[in-house]
C-alpha cells in the first residue's frame, strides 16, 4: 500500500498560521500550547523544517513543537550560567506550572536532579515497603540489597539519571562483564533493569532507556554457566552422617543430619520454625508455608520419619535445658543461640566432615560449585537420586518414580505443570485422600533406611580422611616449610639480623619478608635473594 505524503498548505494558510503563531506571547497557558501545536504543524508542513520553539526567558524554559504535533518542554539556561540543559518531558504528561518549578529549583541550586544513586535509593525503599507488606521475604531483600550495593560504585561518576543514554549504560555493563563472575554479571544486569523500570516514571518522566538494551547484551558476552553436574554416592553421604556426630555442638550435628535426611536446601534448614511442626512433642509432619521454599507459590508438607523425629526431640530437649535462647527457630548458632543457624556454617561443616574424595563427576570442567570439595546441595542431589534408585529397585514404574521424587523434593510435577487454575479452588483431593503425602512418606522412609543400614555396616571400620583432617595436615606441612625458611635465614644472617631482615622488604620489592614467608612463591623469592647475597659476599 502506497503511503500518501501530507498535503502542503497554501501560502495563504501558511501566512495566517505564522501570524497567529507570532501573536502568542509568554507567559504561556495550556490553551496557548494547544493553539501553537496546530500553528506549528501547518508552518512546518510548509517550510519542511523539523521543529519550532517558543521561549519563556524569565523562566529559563523552552517549548519545542514538531511537525508531528509533539510538544516537548525543556530548560533553557543562559550560556553564562554554564548549566547543562535537560528535557523535562512531553506535554500534556508534563504541565507548564510544574516544569517552571522544577527548572527554578535546579537553577537556584535547590535541586540536583535525580542521579542513578537516587534511583537505587528509591528502588531500595520500595523493596523495604514490600517486606513490610509481606510481599517480599527478608532473605530475598538481603539478596537484592547485595546486588544494589554492587551496582552503586559503577555509577559514582555517572550523569543525572534522566540524562544517561543507552550507550552509557552499555559502558557500565562492559565494566561489570570484565570485573564480575560469568554467573553474577547477568544477575546485576537484571537488577539494573529493575531499577530503571521502577525509577523511570519518577526521575525520567517514564523514559526507561534500559529497556532499549538488547536482552542478551550480557549473556552473549560471558561464558555460559550451567548447573553443576557433580554429585556424590551413598558411602560418602553415610561417612558424612557418621563424622558429623563428632561435631562439638549438638546444633551442628543435627542441622547437618536434618539436611541429609530431608534433602531440603540449606536455607530451609536454617529457617525451620517450631510453629511449622504439627506437634512439638511428637512431630509427624512439618509444613513449610508459602514463600519459604524456592517455589514460593506452594507450601511443602514434609513427612517426619523416625530418625528425623528423634533429631527434633533432641533439639527440643536442648532448647528446654538451655533456657535463654531463641524459641522461634529449631536450629540455632552454637556460639550465639539467640540467632538462627547460619547457611555459611552448613557450608563449612560439610567441607570439614565429608571425605576428601566425596565429589564425583568431571571436576576439572565443573563450575565454581564443587571445585573446592563438598558443597551443600550435594545432599539434595543425593536425596533425589537415592529415592529414585530405591523406588526403581522396589518395582515402581518410571512415571511413578519421577512423580514421587519430584513430590519429595518440592519440584513441580507433570500434574502441577498442566494444572487448571480454575479447578484448583474445587480440588481437595490431597486433604481428603492424602495419597501424595503417603507416597512422600514412604520415599523418605526408604531414604532413611538406606542411610542407617549403610551406617551400621561401617561401624568399627576405618573411614576415609575428612576435609578437616586434610586441612590440618596441610597446615602442618605449610608451617614446617615456613619454619624451615626462618631457620635458613637465621643461619645465613644470624639471630640479631633476623628480626630486622624480616621486617623490611627485599630490594626492589614492596612486600615485607615476614609476609613473603607465608606462601610458596614468596619463600622462593627470599631463598633466591639469600643465595645471591651469599654469592656476592663470597
Amino acid at each position: 500500500m502506497k503511503i500518501r505524503k501530507p498535503v502542503k498548505p497554501t501560502r495563504e494558510i501558511y501566512e495566517a498560521a505564522k501570524k497567529k503563531w507570532e501573536s502568542v506571547k509568554p507567559s504561556y497557558e495550556p490553551d496557548d500550547l494547544e493553539n501553537c501545536r496546530c500553528y506549528a504543524v501547518t508552518i512546518l508542513a510548509y517550510t519542511g523544517n523539523a521543529k519550532l520553539s517558543k521561549y519563556e526567558q524569565e523562566n529559563n524554559l523552552r517549548i519545542d513543537f514538531t511537525k508531528g504535533g509533539r510538544v516537548t518542554i525543556r530548560s533553557n539556561f543562559p550560556k553564562a550560567s554554564r548549566m547543562k540543559n535537560f528535557t523535562i518531558g512531553d506535554y500534556p504528561l508534563v504541565q507548564l506550572v510544574s516544569s517552571r518549578t522544577k527548572i527554578k529549583e535546579v537553577f537556584d541550586g535547590n535541586s540536583s536532579r535525580g542521579t542513578v544513586s537516587d534511583a537505587i535509593d528509591l528502588y531500595e525503599k520500595d523493596l523495604e515497603r514490600k517486606v513490610a507488606n509481606n510481599k517480599l521475604s527478608q532473605g530475598s531483600f538481603g539478596t537484592y540489597e547485595c546486588r544494589l550495593n554492587k551496582l552503586r560504585p559503577y555509577f559514582n561518576k555517572a550523569p543525572v539519571f534522566a540524562d544517561l543514554m543507552a550507550g552509557g549504560i552499555e559502558c557500565v555493563l562492559d565494566q561489570i562483564i570484565e570485573n564480575e563472575s560469568p554467573n553474577y554479571a547477568p544477575e546485576l544486569f537484571a537488577e539494573l533493569k529493575r531499577v530503571w523500570g521502577f525509577a523511570a516514571s519518577k526521575l525520567a518522566n517514564g523514559r526507561n532507556i534500559a529497556a532499549s538494551i538488547a536482552v542478551d547484551y550480557v549473556s552473549s558476552r560471558v561464558e555460559c554457566v550451567s548447573a553443576t553436574r557433580l554429585y556424590t554416592d551413598i558411602d560418602s553421604i553415610v561417612e558424612l552422617y557418621i563424622n558429623i556426630g563428632l561435631a562439638p555442638s549438638t546444633q551442628q550435628k543435627n542441622a547437618m543430619r536434618y539436611m541429609i535426611l530431608t534433602g531440603v536446601r540449606p536455607i530451609n534448614v536454617c529457617n525451620l520454625r517450631w510453629e511449622w511442626l504439627d506437634d512439638i512433642r511428637c512431630p509427624r509432619k512439618i509444613t513449610y508455608p508459602k514463600g519459604t521454599m524456592k517455589d514460593k507459590n506452594r507450601p511443602f508438607e514434609l513427612p517426619v520419619t523416625s530418625a528425623l523425629r528423634a533429631l527434633l526431640k533432641e533439639q527440643r530437649q536442648w532448647q528446654l535445658q538451655a533456657g535463654s535462647c531463641n524459641k522461634e527457630f529449631v536450629f540455632l548458632q552454637p556460639t550465639n543461640p539467640s540467632e538462627a543457624f547460619a547457611v555459611r556454617s552448613l557450608d563449612k561443616l560439610i567441607k570439614d566432615y565429608s571425605p576428601v574424595d566425596c565429589v564425583k563427576g568431571d571436576i576439572e570442567n565443573a563450575n565454581v560449585k564443587g571445585t573446592n570439595g563438598a558443597f551443600n546441595t550435594m545432599c539434595r542431589k543425593f536425596c533425589k537420586t537415592n529415592i529414585k534408585g530405591l523406588l526403581k529397585q522396589s518395582g515402581r514404574t518410571y512415571s511413578d518414580i519421577n512423580f514421587i521424587a519430584n513430590l519429595a523434593m518440592h519440584h513441580k510435577t507433570t500434574d502441577e505443570d498442566h494444572r487448571d487454575d480454575m479447578k484448583e479452588p474445587y480440588d481437595f483431593t490431597n486433604e481428603l485422600f492424602p495419597h501424595d503425602y503417603q507416597e512422600k512418606f514412604n520415599a523418605f522412609k526408604l531414604h532413611q533406611a538406606s542411610i542407617l543400614a549403610k551406617a551400621k555396616e561401617l561401624v568399627g571400620k576405618k573411614v576415609r580422611k575428612t576435609g578437616r583432617e586434610q586441612a590440618i595436615e596441610e597446615r602442618a606441612i605449610e608451617n614446617q616449610e615456613r619454619n624451615k625458611l626462618r631457620a635458613e635465614i637465621k643461619s645465613s644472617i644470624g639471630k640479631k639480623g633476623y628480626s630486622l631482615f624480616i621486617r623490611d622488604p627485599l630490594p626492589n620489592g614492596n612486600t615485607l619478608v615476614k609476609d613473603l614467608i607465608l606462601d610458596q612463591e614468596g619463600r622462593q623469592e627470599v631463598r633466591e635473594h639469600l643465595s645471591s647475597s651469599m654469592a656476592i659476599a663470597a
